[in-house]
């Protein structure tokens, strides 16, 4: 992919198909006004079960993934919608973490006109950073806030994305 990426739910499903490896599908979704919590629709995503959407709910299709998944009082599953990587800085964590986890040293920085994450890929013995060997990978990526640069350079340190290292 080489074509410039944006914070969207485009970048957050590349994020959990490529940082966390989850199947991620495009469903029905829709807020339910009890909970305030997004789902999948159960009808419209299970069309075996024989029954149409009677819920007067407004639908529109966002990204979805089984890893986010419970089981209704019906027995149907619904899946959750994708995490919003790309704009959460809450939900971003996760993605450091993981890459961390992974063995990558994550440097943030902040500039008067945005971000910029350099990222260093070392071997972890044990899987503990004590005795660390550098690798020699290294990314660095900018962007607008916290969330778009870091999950930019996640991607591209995983070979998902080929974006300039440095921009205007």
């Amino acid at each position: 992919m080489s074509q410039e990426i944006k914070p969207s739910r485009e970048m957050d499903a590349l994020i959990a198909s490529k940082v966390f490896g989850w199947l991620v599908r495009k469903l029905p979704v829709f807020n339910d006004p009890e909970t305030g919590r997004v789902h999948s629709c159960t009808f419209c995503n299970n069309p075996h079960l024989g029954f149409t959407c009677s819920k007067a709910f407004n639908h529109r299709e966002d990204y979805c993934t089984d890893w986010h998944r419970e089981t209704n009082e019906e027995g149907c599953i619904n899946s959750q919608p994708v995490p919003a990587y790309s704009t959460d800085i809450a939900e971003t964590w996760f993605v450091v973490e993981e890459m961390k986890r992974r063995g990558w040293l994550i440097h943030i920085a902040m500039l008067s006109n945005g971000f910029v994450v350099n990222g260093t890929e070392y071997e972890l013995p044990n899987g503990k950073w004590t005795g660390a060997l550098l690798l020699g990978g290294s990314v660095q990526r900018c962007g607008d806030t916290a969330p778009e640069a870091i999950c930019k350079a996640a991607l591209a340190a995983l070979g998902e994305i080929n974006l300039p290292e440095t921009q205007g």
